[in-house]
């Protein structure tokens, strides 16, 4: 079991990085360091845009938190 206070690495700022690291400091974790392939607001999510990610292709986060028949 970790304790409130160890050193925790998440590799990947994308929706579930972001949303384990979001769960962890709401569950009393401070030290959190979120390493991501591009550096923060680079490649912001714009849907004017399109989507340049998986993560932001929702019908992907869906099918692989739930498969693909829902």
């Amino acid at each position: 079991m970790l304790c409130h206070d160890s050193e925790i690495i998440i590799v990947g700022g994308g929706v579930f990085g972001l949303s384990t690291a979001l769960w962890l400091a709401r569950g009393g974790y401070r030290n959190i360091t979120i390493f991501d392939r591009c550096a923060f607001g680079k490649n912001w999510y714009n849907p004017a845009k399109g989507c340049d990610g998986a993560s932001a292709d929702i019908d992907k986060v869906f099918r692989m938190a739930y498969g693909e028949k829902l």
